[in-house]
């Protein structure tokens, strides 16, 4: 274990009902599992997935401040916006009877008093902005590199706590060297972008998954719960890319799949999807394999 606090759970719950009476929302959270601890009639209970139902959303946020506390295990902060409210969350890592939880601490503030120095939502649409631009790629509004750094070891010590499957997928444009040299880098942009919306829709990631731009022509995907032969569907189902209309390019696609997740090194994960799609690239392109 690390340096975070430890307690037993009934101080952590002696804890959460004194905060309670001072902040808006206090909470213990389990990324992993997406269970959430609080009190409820008194004492404090355990409400499975429902982290991200305190905002009334249907999906987990896109900046998980706890996710993120989690796996550096460090303190962070964050603004959540709600129609005409805004939320500052706290994140704190705890360790709770021997494992590792999040503690959330949520006050609430008008938008009518924070932002009066401000003017009315300027503050609220520069930091939305600000969040979209440091998990979003830019040139194909995919997730970027950041965000699969941030998310990946959630998703895998998910899959693995459920026993569900987990996919990851190294993808590159075979070629595109040739369309920036021959038809300039605007042509090159174009391409990148296409080459998202196809990826997209057969691979169809769901908001709990992955789809982001690794670098350069390489796409990479995190899929959960997916069956092999359903992955080998998917990517059979990916089209080329019309660059105009005398040249198509392709993909190389390399994957790794585990029937049942463990508990891997993220990095090892990617290592070998990128070793799979490069044996693609050397016997020939244009074509996947699924490593297990």
């Amino acid at each position: 274990m690390s340096g975070e606090p430890a307690y037993k759970m009934d101080q952590i719950e002696g804890i959460i009902r004194e905060a309670s009476r001072l902040f808006d929302v206090v909470r213990l959270v389990d990324p992993i599992s997406m269970t959430v601890y609080t009190i409820e009639d008194g004492r404090l209970r355990a409400q499975p997935d429902s982290c991200y139902h305190v905002w009334n959303k249907t999906d987990r946020c896109e900046n998980c401040v706890s996710a993120r506390c989690f796996m550096e295990d460090e303190r962070y902060s964050k603004f959540e916006f709600i129609d005409n409210d805004i939320y500052h969350v706290v994140a704190q890592p705890v360790e709770v009877d021997g494992e590792r939880y999040v503690l959330e601490v949520v006050t609430a503030s008008h938008d009518n008093v924070l932002l009066s120095a401000f003017g009315n939502n300027a503050f609220v649409d520069r930091i939305t902005t600000f969040n979209h631009k440091v998990y979003t790629d830019d040139l194909t509004g995919l997730a970027n590199r950041r965000f699969l750094d941030e998310r990946l070891g959630i998703l895998i010590d998910r899959s693995a706590h459920e026993g569900t499957s987990l996919s990851v997928v190294m993808m590159d444009i075979d070629d595109f060297k040739n369309i920036n040299d021959g038809l300039g880098h605007l042509a090159g942009d174009a391409a990148l972008g296409q080459a998202a919306a196809v990826l997209r829709e057969a691979l169809r990631p769901t908001n709990e998954d992955i789809l982001a731009r690794y670098g350069g022509d390489e796409f990479i995907a995190v899929l959960q719960n997916v069956s092999e032969v359903e992955l080998e569907r998917r990517l059979q189902a990916i089209p080329p890319i019309k660059v105009n209309d005398e040249l198509e390019v392709t993909f190389s696609i390399g994957a790794f799949y585990q029937d049942k997740a463990e508990n891997m090194d993220a990095k090892a994960l990617i290592q070998r999807a990128d070793r799979a799609m490069y044996g693609v690239k050397a016997g020939g392109k244009n074509s996947f394999a699924v490593e297990e």
